[in-house]
């Protein structure tokens, strides 16, 4: 039986999800987008707050590439951003333990 278009990304969005390093990164993230609504929303401030900032930093450099968008174009391109980060922080984790599993299969340990 083939697989299909649909099954393929299914199981690529899998791997992508269902990683340590790609769902710590993706929690840091949320949390950073949470603290800068919270501030922007109930925090009264006399002059500008700079917590929105701490979103840029966690998917930077990525999101550097949303910078020119407005609006909800821009919130969906930092989402793009971090997805994009998370699943090439999951490969990166995922080429580790390979590596680390082939090096100690080889070593017979």
């Amino acid at each position: 039986m083939t697989d299909t278009g649909n099954q393929r990304r299914a199981a690529a969005w899998r791997r992508v999800r269902a990683n340590p390093a790609g769902l710590a990164y993706l929690a840091l993230v949320a949390a950073a987008a949470l603290f800068a609504t919270v501030d922007a929303v109930w925090v009264p401030h006399a002059d500008a707050s700079f917590a929105g900032v701490w979103v840029l930093f966690a998917t930077a450099p990525a999101s550097l590439l949303v910078l020119g968008l407005d609006g909800p174009w821009f919130a969906a391109g930092i989402v793009l951003a971090a997805l994009v980060q998370a699943a090439l922080l999951g490969g990166a984790y995922r080429w580790l333990v390979g590596t680390r599993h082939a090096r100690r299969t080889a070593d017979g340990t």
